[in-house]
């Protein structure tokens, strides 16, 4: 069983990006994906989306053994991940058995070098997490909405599956959550593109993309069950 948390900036993507991220890995996994609709701003801020996919997570734990269960979501779906993991970690439940965070993961999309060259290349202007509706009631201070700062959580991390590409914003905050992982003995693999943009796997004409399903599909199918 996988969960699908889309990718929309916490701001849109339910029902569209969400079959966009859930159908192409169903049907090369054959596997059952479900993707949550989660809360999104502006009507909610964090942590109303963790929240919804714990609660999911929770109904799934009585039909399915938590190594059985896989998460994994590109954007902000990737950040959300890395969130769910952490509420799991603090609500001391069983994680998931691997996990998937795609253009974006432990720390906000804009973090690190990648947020500022992505000024110059996709002509998206740089962002604090304050500046994002569904984070705007957070303080400059509060880290927790990124577990990345925190050492503990990330060392507690299931084996990941990270990816990016050389123009995505979200490049830094990737490679980044990788470089910890690893460092702190967690199992995580990192894929990188050649001069795709951001959540190119939206586009499944795209050879890179069907490469990049099989890898997400093999990924889960060498850790879940065992």
């Amino acid at each position: 069983m996988l969960i699908n948390l889309h990718g929309g900036g916490f701001t849109s993507g339910s029902r569209t990006n969400s079959q966009i991220e859930s159908i192409p890995i169903s049907a090369v996994g054959r596997t059952k994906v479900i993707s949550v609709d989660y809360r999104l701003a502006p009507e909610h801020t964090y942590p109303a989306a963790t929240e919804d996919v714990v609660n999911v997570y929770k109904e799934l734990l009585s039909q399915y053994d938590s190594n059985c269960i896989g998460i994994y979501g590109s954007s902000a779906g990737g950040i959300l991940t890395s969130q769910v993991v952490a509420h799991l970690l603090a609500e001391k439940l069983p994680l998931p058995g691997a996990i998937g965070m795609f253009f974006a993961a432990a720390y906000y999309w804009n973090a690190g070098d990648s947020g500022y060259f992505a000024e110059a290349i996709v002509n998206d202007p740089h962002e604090s997490p304050q500046e994002n509706p569904y984070f705007e009631k957070i303080s400059k201070n509060d880290l927790t909405p990124f577990p990345g700062y925190s050492l503990e959580t990330l060392t507690q991390f299931p084996p990941s599956l990270l990816i990016s590409s050389t123009r995505d914003e979200a490049l830094s905050s990737v490679v980044h959550t990788h470089s910890r992982l690893r460092q702190l003995g967690v199992q995580a693999d990192l894929n990188v593109w050649e001069g795709l943009n951001h959540v190119f796997l939206y586009n499944s004409n795209f050879s890179e993309s069907r490469e990049a399903y099989q890898i997400i599909v093999d990924h889960f199918h060498k850790h879940l069950g065992e």
